[in-house]
């Protein structure tokens, strides 16, 4: 499969914005890394002048090694795409045309981060379906402690091998999967985030956003099978979702409540684990679809629990529960709150519209059926975390990032328990 490009890039008639993706050649089939040299020249870039950039579990799977300059392999062991990580590449790597990044998300996290730096393009060649950060413009990294995304540049060409692929660990598939299905949550919130001003909304984007999420559901099923056709399925799904968050320009398509709920525990905030990225989403999508769901079977009388000018928890509380390390970046991400100006009665006069959009997320026991049919974790102790951490993680995980979320509503109770001041 060659996804043609010129597709992505497009005047909007809905939205009127001109969308487009700076990747210029998408590869999906078996056999795929045998043609890197020569995706590699089509765009004009020399092969023998290329860093290719490994790690020690990467080398051991592609089927030959490339024709690159300077091969560099991370240790694979604790590598994150944080300061760490971008430190030993920097360290390592020669001056090069182009970078080669063979691997998956926080190796090519890593790899477009010091790529963009010195102003080279990178080649994504993914080994495992794990995350849908391949196609997009920007880094997941953690810099001082805090969960961060770094907009830096795509990809200049994407080459997946699908029986590299369908070769690497189930548990990387499945991550893949899980940050997948939070597109159901991230789009939803985003279109509610229309719906009140707070941000530009796209269909046309979310349309591709989610033919993506189908695109992963519909091959769920063969997965386990190690079909091939049904890892290029998977794998365009997630590069569809990179593309999506390249055309509109920020990661709002990709990345709503369920991440927040993740970068929480990757932070450390109440608790921490070392479940994959993809897990800890795919846990807290659930946990989404349920406390939204609830919302939905109470009605609109659920707006009489909440503060009547959701009013910010006190700096005080939050403080105590961030923690003072990472408390003057959370500080400066809430200085100007994005449910500023926003009221319960402003919220009651679209609550129709606002539960339209909250009844298209899966109810949570259809999406467990879903994920049970890959196997993929689907409850707080499979990720490393107590069931006690549910509510606390829902009422403080909004103010992770300042963004538009109902959940970031839902946290604005009356009587909040968690409230300490």
């Amino acid at each position: 499969m060659q996804i043609d490009i010129s597709t992505f890039n497009f005047d909007c008639p809905v939205c009127g914005a001109h969308h487009g993706a700076d990747v210029k050649q998408v590869v999906i089939e078996t056999g795929a890394f045998s043609k890197l040299e020569e995706v590699a020249k089509s765009l004009g870039l020399n092969p023998e002048n290329a860093v290719a950039v490994y790690d020690t579990n990467t080398t051991n799977v592609v089927p030959h090694r490339t024709t690159a300059k300077q091969e560099v392999i991370l240790p694979a062991e604790d590598l994150h795409a944080n300061e760490r990580g971008v430190g030993l590449l920097e360290k390592m790597a020669d001056q090069c045309e182009y970078f080669i990044a063979i691997g998956s998300g926080s190796l090519t996290d890593i790899t477009r981060y010091i790529a963009f730096q010195r102003g080279v393009p990178f080649i994504s060649c993914p080994t495992a379906c794990s995350v849908d950060g391949f196609a997009s413009n920007s880094c997941a990294m953690t810099l001082k402690g805090v969960k961060t995304t770094v907009y830096t540049r795509m990809p200049i060409a994407i080459v997946a091998d699908t029986e590299i692929l369908r070769n690497s660990p189930m548990k990387l598939t499945r991550s893949g999967f899980g940050d997948m299905v939070g597109k159901y949550t991230s789009v939803a919130d985003w279109k509610i985030s229309g719906l009140f001003g707070a941000d530009e909304f796209c269909q046309n984007i979310a349309d591709i956003q989610m033919k993506a999420v189908r695109e992963v559901i519909d091959s769920c099923a063969l997965l386990g099978e190690k079909d091939p056709g049904a890892y290029e399925k998977l794998m365009y799904g997630l590069i569809l979702s990179g593309l999506a968050m390249q055309m509109f320009g920020t990661t709002r398509p990709a990345s709503g409540p369920e991440h927040h709920m993740s970068h929480c525990w990757e932070m450390g905030v109440l608790a921490h684990t070392d479940a994959l990225h993809g897990e800890k989403v795919g846990v807290a999508t659930l946990i989404v679809s349920k406390k939204y769901h609830e919302v939905l079977k109470q009605g609109i009388s659920y707006l009489d629990t909440l503060l009547p000018n959701l009013e910010m928890m006190p700096k005080a509380s939050l403080r105590k529960v961030i923690g003072e390390e990472l408390w003057p970046l959370i500080e400066e991400q809430n200085a100007k709150d994005t449910l500023e100006g926003l009221t319960v009665d402003i919220i009651r006069e679209k609550w129709d519209e606002l539960t339209a959009i909250m009844a298209t997320i899966p109810p949570y026991e259809e999406l467990l059926e879903i994920y049970n049919s890959i196997g993929a974790m689907t409850t707080m102790e499979e990720i490393g975390l107590s069931d006690d951490l549910i509510d606390k993680s829902f009422m403080f995980a909004p103010y992770i990032r300042n963004r538009f979320t109902f959940m970031r509503i839902m946290s604005r109770k009356i009587n909040n328990e968690f409230v300490t001041e």
